[in-house]
């Protein structure tokens, strides 16, 4: 297996061992299966409690009380039942369905196989797995909704579940799994002659070896001469273990040369940097242009990646090297700000970080002095446009990326925007919506632009007031790139966390000049791709960019009867990689069929096979970019009718004996309530005077992020950290060690909720665009010396940002804080430490998404109100 280089951040230095003694072992907590039959217990009979159990294990539900406090809203009145089942009963808030980590699974891992089974069902994204392909993709690569459809397009369409596919093509496989397999092939592709289908283990080869059939269109097809290979034992071929593409349900081919259209020989970066003073003094520019010297040495393929650097106030500068190194740059002023005006060629500012080094290191030593001899009278005026529109200019023909860095709001030149306060009385109005459509189309038109040219935009935003994100963030959008945000910049806060995300920028996989498309069985149709990005054709999708950490959701349609007992699913993504080939990524995945007339409760096992992750991504991206057409309360009512639809018809067609005063949730979904009620309680989805640009920006998150970065954006996992050095997993460890094959103990997540917080415990939550440490203001004293090396909680107020100590306790949550990062592929995640009763104390607490927040039930209180509105809605 290749070794895989980890970022900074994430190395260690030094490796501990197992604990050699055993001390006395802490109290268990009772098993999964036990723990809900216990709620299940609380004011029922034996009687009610088989039930429960053989509900458990035949039909995959979760069954919860009412709760006694609970008085049903006007619009959800509670059906009558029967006399014996109205008794009031009490929702035991511990025991609520919500995504538990387990030290044990920390370091055990499940061993996860992909070979097609009835009711395959993979982990959910926030378990520990290792992926073994054996046919299907793995799911870290892309997953379904569910993984069984009925055979008539009414069964799915009654489940009320999404049908769709999310998938990240780039991700970096983890320390403990490889990298795709490569193919190539002598000549062509091996493709089905009808639908182009790419080859995959569930091509049927017949004939003696000379023909196959499409598992995608069933036409049997020819083998060329070339690929021809004897068939052995069940109509095997006699290679088909030594070829990845028959064995593996992903695998990536080297393209032939019929696929180039356009020869991309190096990746062009393109730094777009605002020189003016509130940049320099905000430290903004000093911060890009210091880490840039320090991640140059980390960039792969250096020797196929070329860079230029432009900045920018009211003029654009562009600098063109001499000869001789011991001299000054030539500046060339650009002061047009109406139109693109590039004063030299590409090849006169583009420096190849191999075989041009010198010279990049002598004009980021210029630029650095520049930043130092700003004055105080320079230009504040920026145009945005122009600048982008230039940088465009200098790109063509070539493709490439362009990263921008700045701190000025459009307020001069091309796609100009007047500054103007926010009229707050719209918020919570049919009007908000105002707010998040692009007041100028320059943006849309200038991102368009850059999609015909392969060319991305990335920006890094550190504005204080409105940057307008609304109207400037489809040049990033439509392109595939990314966008950062830093409200309030503060160097001393922030630089770390640009630094450490520029790293992951450049350093990071990507590709280039890509499309995308989506084939499947007969019955089957692609119905849309959720995603600002892009260009959609019937079938394809085309991008300038994509990164590794980058996640396309992809919406299915089942529109006729499906005859065969499986059904299938490719996607395949032809690209330019970084090292300049041109290679086609497929993931195969086969569905299984069900029939409502084979004895077996067809809609039962198209629940079972739900995937939560998969089905919260598809509603949120779904909704979410309404959000420039309906009012905030529209988006938010269609997720809750979507949760209320799906449970209802969970009710309906898998549990209608089921007594009426109990909450029903399917097992593989029951965490899907609790997962789209959270965004009602995040910017993103928020009631009340938002910043625009953080909604923007959030929204940007949930469409562009992978499924590992949104189960912790839509659930923060809350670790409770003080007693740590007591525990013990597996006979051998502490957690927060290292195991012997270098995993770490993470300790168990607990109900994020501050009913669980105490005064005198420190915790860890992870948002996954921040991770808190927050000290309570009794923690023992020793704890807050041998953590952060001070001895009293009132010296805890000078730290804000957690460093690494020399103590055994520092280093355990040192290894703790980096496992979390790992898991994301090594992306560095801000590190804040928080005491009770801060200012700061508050961004900890609207992060606690269970309680009950302003207008916003607590989670009990909402799954009390779904109960209510299920009820309400009748039919069972």
């Amino acid at each position: 297996m290749e070794e895989r280089r980890l970022p900074p951040h994430l190395r260690r230095t030094q490796q501990q061992q197992p604990i050699n003694r055993e001390p006395e072992q802490p109290t268990q907590q009772p098993p999964v299966q036990q723990r809900q039959a216990n709620v299940y217990q609380q004011g029922q009979n034996e009687n009610h409690q088989q039930q429960y159990n053989a509900q458990q294990q035949y039909v995959g539900q979760q069954q919860y009380p009412q709760q006694q406090q609970y008085q049903p809203q006007q619009n959800f009145p509670t059906q009558q039942v029967e006399q014996q089942q109205r008794k009031p009963q009490k929702i035991d808030v511990d025991q609520i369905p919500r995504p538990y980590i387990k030290s044990e699974e920390s370091i055990t891992y499940q061993q996860f196989s992909t070979a097609p089974a009835p009711l395959y069902h993979p982990p959910c994204v926030h378990q520990f797995y290792q992926t073994f392909d054996e046919g299907n993709c793995g799911p870290r690569y892309m997953r379904s909704s569910v993984y069984a459809i009925g055979n008539e397009p009414s069964i799915l369409q009654q489940t009320e579940i999404p049908f769709g596919i999310v998938v990240q093509p780039l991700m970096e496989p983890s320390l403990f799994e490889s990298d795709l397999p490569q193919v190539e092939f002598t000549n062509e592709p091996l493709r089905c002659q009808r639908c182009k289908a790419y080859v995959s283990p569930y091509f049927q080869f017949c004939q003696g070896g000379n023909n196959y059939v499409c598992n995608i269109c069933k036409m049997k097809n020819q083998v060329p001469p070339d690929y021809y290979c004897v068939l052995g034992q069940g109509n095997q071929r006699g290679d088909k273990f030594q070829r990845d593409e028959l064995n593996k349900g992903s695998y990536e081919i080297i393209a032939p040369t019929s696929y180039i259209k356009k020869e991309i020989k190096n990746n062009l970066i393109l730094f777009c940097i605002e020189l003016t003073q509130i940049s320099v003094a905000k430290g903004l520019y000093s911060q890009v242009i210091s880490s840039l010297q320090s991640i140059l040495d980390t960039i792969p393929y250096p020797d196929k990646t070329d860079i230029a650097f432009i900045t920018f106030d009211s003029k654009i500068q562009f600098y063109n090297i001499p000869k001789n190194l011991t001299g000054e740059p030539q500046i060339i002023v650009v002061s047009e700000i109406d139109e693109a005006n590039v004063p030299l060629p590409p090849e006169k500012l583009f420096l190849n970080i191999e075989t041009d080094r010198d010279k990049i290191d002598y004009m980021l030593e210029k630029l650095s002095k520049f930043g130092e001899t700003i004055t105080q009278q320079a230009n504040q005026l920026v145009s945005v446009g122009t600048v982008l529109s230039n940088a465009v200019q200098l790109m063509q023909p070539r493709s490439g990326r362009i990263l921008y860095f700045g701190c000025s709001a459009p307020r001069y030149g091309i796609g100009k925007l007047p500054q103007k306060p926010t009229d707050t009385k719209l918020f919570g109005t049919d009007q908000e919506k105002l707010f998040y459509q692009p007041n100028d189309q320059a943006y849309v038109k200038l991102g368009q632009t850059c999609l015909r040219n392969h060319i991305s935009v990335d920006l890094f935003i550190a504005n204080d007031e409105n940057f307008e994100l609304a109207t400037v963030s489809p040049v990033s959008n439509i392109t595939g790139g990314s966008i950062y945000f830093y409200p309030h910049y503060n160097q001393q806060i922030n630089g770390t966390e640009l630094h450490y995300a520029l790293y992951r920028n450049l350093t990071r996989s990507y590709a280039y000049d890509l499309i995308m498309t989506v084939r499947t069985s007969p019955g089957i149709i692609l119905f849309d791709y959720y995603t600002g990005s892009g260009k959609i054709s019937v079938r394809d999708l085309e991008l300038s960019t994509l990164n590794s950490d980058q996640s396309i959701a992809i919406m299915l349609k089942q529109e006729e009867k499906i005859l065969d007992p499986e059904a299938y699913i490719q996607y395949a993504l032809l690209f330019t990689n970084q090292q300049g080939q041109r290679v086609i990524r497929v993931f195969n995945l086969q569905l299984q069929v069900v029939n409502k007339n084979s004895g077996n409760n067809a809609w039962h096992n198209i629940f079972k096979t739900g995937d939560v992750d998969c089905i919260a991504t598809l509603l949120s991206r779904k909704n979410l970019p309404n959000i420039m057409v309906q009012s905030i309360k529209q988006i938010r009512q269609s997720l809750f009718e979507s949760v209320i639809n799906i449970l209802h018809a969970y009710r309906k067609y898998c549990s209608s004996n089921s007594p009426a005063g109990q909450l029903i949730l399917p097992e593989a979904i029951k965490i899907l309530p609790l997962y789209l009620q959270t965004l009602s309680k995040r910017d993103i989805l928020k009631y009340g005077n938002v910043r625009i640009d953080n909604r923007i920006f959030e929204i940007h998150l949930v469409l562009t992020q992978s499924m590992h970065f949104l189960t912790n954006f839509f659930y923060p996992k809350l670790f409770p950290v003080h007693d740590i050095n007591s525990q013990i997993v597996a006979d051998k460890y502490y957690v927060g060690t290292l195991t012997d094959d270098e995993k770490t103990v993470l300790p168990n997540n607990i109900a994020t909720t501050i009913d669980k917080i105490k005064s005198d415990g420190i915790y860890i939550l992870d948002t996954s665009q921040f991770i808190y440490i927050y000290v309570g203001q009794n923690v023992d004293q020793s704890l807050l010396l041998n953590l952060f090396g001070v001895n009293s909680f009132a010296e805890l107020s000078s730290i804000e940002l957690f460093t690494k100590i020399d103590t055994d306790y520092s280093t355990k949550i040192q290894n703790i804080i980096e496992s979390l990062q790992q898991i994301r592929g090594g992306t560095y995640v801000p590190i804040r430490v928080v005491r009770q009763n801060s200012p700061q104390a508050s961004l900890v607490q609207s992060k606690l998404v269970e309680d009950e927040q302003q207008l916003e039930k607590s989670y009990a209180d909402y799954l009390c109100e779904l109960h209510g509105a299920i009820q309400n809605k009748g039919g069972v």
